[in-house]
């Protein structure tokens, strides 16, 4: 039931469209998701929770993290700090096996991470592996004191060579972080009323060049707690003309802040079949509202100025 209280075609405190019904309407769809207004300083906390693996046999993964805005960089792009919060469980349990706990713990160099955005919402660099590269040798050094074997020079060696460039790092953490690959994605811009399709590498898949197809669907109404909630739909489809062949689907629904237009939570999942290996991941990412914290929409308040794109600008 179409509910004028709730839909985003409509201002705060007005319960007949602006403008001409059919023209405004497609034009305040297309501007929701045009900007994101995210204060400098500002903290945001999110709880993941993956299921990964074969279908039979899922393992599940779960942590807190956090992200500050921090000030653009000098070439004008969003900067955003991203820390691990908590340990990283596994089926319930801290890491227990050796190669479990040893990744977990050389993952530490990596945080405080500094992470490059455009103003479409999407990844492009990481600002600070000076500061990953320098925290390197004295986290060599500590894992040194409690690991020992082939196994472990092994994994020291592949580390340094990963450490001895900056692509290398970027692209190591491009390729395998989930939380990055779902929350910077470019969802920020115009949403013309027939959707257009792009690409998009999820870390499910073995290569970068390997990416599902995707189109995405904004809702018409705020969701039910007053929020924007986009929908996005994956195809994979490659045959052995591209060297290998692989298939698979993808579904996720994104929920964002009807004020600030940031991203609050993802629930999806992502099927791939590559090889005949097939693997399914199934995430949920949320906002951990702050100790206290009232977090509750109010169902009679619109997305306001939908008319007009919010600029972004620092504090």
């Amino acid at each position: 039931m179409f509910n004028k209280s709730k839909s985003i075609f409509f201002q705060e405190g007005e319960l007949d469209p602006v403008g001409a019904v059919v023209e405004e309407n497609k034009l305040l769809l297309e501007s929701v998701l045009s900007s994101f207004n995210w204060r400098v300083g500002q903290k945001m906390d999110y709880g993941m929770l993956l299921n990964f693996g074969p279908e039979s046999k899922q393992t599940e993964l779960k942590y807190t993290c956090s992200l500050t805005r921090l000030s653009n960089d000098a070439e004008g792009n969003f900067v955003f700090e991203l820390n691990r919060t908590s340990a990283v469980y596994i089926d319930e349990i801290l890491p227990d096996l050796i190669a479990d706990k040893l990744a977990f713990e050389v993952g530490k160099v990596f945080y405080p991470l500094h992470l490059m955005v455009d103003p479409s919402g999407e990844l492009r660099g990481i600002a600070n592996t000076n500061q990953i590269q320098s925290r390197w040798p004295g986290v060599k050094d500590a894992l040194r004191s409690y690991f020992q074997g082939d196994f472990f020079e092994d994994y020291l060696q592949k580390m340094e060579k990963l450490m001895l460039h900056e692509h290398n790092i970027f692209s190591a953490i491009n390729r395998t972080d989930w939380f990055i690959r779902v929350f910077f994605q470019p969802f920020y811009k115009l949403y013309p009323a027939q959707n257009i399709a792009r690409r998009q590498f999820f870390p499910n898949l073995p290569t970068l060049s390997m990416q599902y197809q995707l189109i995405e669907n904004m809702m018409p109404e705020l969701n039910h707690f007053g929020a924007i909630e986009l929908i996005q739909q994956g195809l994979l489809e490659q045959d052995a003309d591209y060297g290998i062949i692989c298939s698979g689907r993808s579904e996720a629904h994104y929920i964002f802040h009807p004020q600030t237009r940031i991203l609050l939570a993802a629930n999806g999942y992502w099927e791939s079949k590559v090889e005949g290996n097939q693997v399914l991941v199934g995430l949920r990412m949320f906002y951990l509202p702050e100790e206290d914290g009232d977090f509750v929409f109010d169902y009679n308040k619109k997305i306001i100025q939908l008319h007009r794109p919010i600029l972004v600008r620092e504090a």
